[in-house]
């Protein structure tokens, strides 16, 4: 017996798929930026004047991607992970305001994908 998506089954999976895409790179677009532009960063305000951002490392595309079709499927985490250091950073003590930003925007396009596809 075979699983078969109709038409509102696969463009639900496909929205949430590019969902996953697109906040992955976000993700990573702005820890790339604040890592290796931390100066404007400061200026714009993205991160605090006191932050320290040379203990930072970009991570890796591929675990952006996964921590997005992990926040995207609900599936659940304990915050970020420095590749580097293996030390997991809860939400509630990451400094910089883009990355909350994009993670609720995610949360709620997971309502919205739903509302509008169910």
């Amino acid at each position: 017996m075979f699983f078969r998506l109709n038409k509102k089954g696969k463009q639900f999976l496909y929205y949430h798929l590019l969902a996953v895409i697109i906040f992955g790179l976000l993700y990573y677009l702005q820890d790339y930026f604040i890592t290796n532009y931390p100066t404007i960063a400061k200026k714009l305000k993205i991160i605090p004047e006191h932050y320290d951002a040379s203990q930072d490392i970009v991570n890796n595309i591929f675990y952006y991607l996964w921590f997005s079709l992990i926040t995207q499927t609900t599936v659940g985490y304990s915050g970020l992970i420095n590749e580097k250091t293996s030390q997991t950073v809860p939400w509630n003590k990451i400094n910089y305001r883009t990355y909350k930003i994009i993670n609720v925007t995610q949360l709620l396009s997971i309502f919205y994908i739903s509302a509008v596809l169910v």
